[in-house]
């Protein structure tokens, strides 16, 4: 009896853990005042893939903006080369699921001045392959590709928020990547090399489950510590 309310103890803190984990938010500190965050997008459910919300706060300049890895695109084709489109699209009522499935900046392009190389062609790929098997919209195809603004810089302007969204991105299910740059921050170049999602979050899980097995050979007296996620690659903001 000890030994089942044990267990039953330890799944429940188990499913509270990864409750929290999917949906915490990670920041980093690349430089004094200037924060990335990166959380899985709220609400998203697309069976074989996973979206994450990257903000910014602490600067509007940005150069050689890429993400190392495979992401998830969603282009119009002229022949057999994709349209870039690395801004955010407004769909209309029903078709939002559209706006979520793409990588790309979460500003509309009117909000950003591109200050070198304006021209978007070769931004993105796409190789088609439409991996979640998404029902087509108006000629877009989806596939698995590639974002890089690598030799253009731009800045953001207009009414933004301290701390605003900045891309949307989105990877096979499980798939990790890096979102690397240079932000101008106080005057000075800070380069930057994100993980998404952050690497600790699987690693946490794991380390928590196999705690929990060890539930079973504690004495009944033992409290369990609740478990919390850190972050030790980087600074996070307090």
């Amino acid at each position: 009896m000890k030994n089942l309310e044990i267990t039953l103890s330890a799944l429940a803190i188990l499913t509270m853990a990864g409750t929290t984990f999917a949906t915490a938010i990670v920041s980093y500190e690349p430089a004094p005042g200037f924060f990335i965050s990166v959380e899985p997008t709220p609400g998203f459910d697309v069976q074989g893939l996973d979206s994450y919300l990257v903000s910014i706060e602490g600067s509007r300049g940005f150069e050689n903006i890429k993400i190392n890895g495979q992401v998830h695109q969603m282009n119009s084709f002229f022949f057999d080369d994709p349209i870039a489109s690395p801004f955010l699209q407004i769909y209309p009522p029903g078709f939002e699921i559209y706006e979520q499935v793409d990588t790309h900046f979460m500003f509309d392009k009117s909000a950003g001045l591109f200050i070198k190389y304006q021209y978007l062609d070769g931004i993105e790929t796409n190789d088609k392959s439409n991996p979640a098997q998404l029902t087509p919209f108006y000629g877009f195809k989806f596939g698995i590709g590639s974002f890089d603004t690598t030799g253009r810089a731009f800045y953001l302007f207009g009414d933004l928020s301290e701390k605003y969204d900045f891309m949307r991105v989105v990877v096979p299910a499980g798939g990790e990547v890096q979102l690397a740059g240079t932000a101008r921050v106080n005057d000075q170049n800070v380069e930057f090399l994100v993980p998404i999602p952050e690497p600790c979050t699987a690693a946490t899980l794991i380390a928590a489950s196999l705690c929990l097995m060890g539930f079973r050979f504690t004495q009944s007296n033992s409290t369990a510590i609740p478990l919390r996620k850190s972050n030790t690659s980087n600074k996070e903001k307090s």
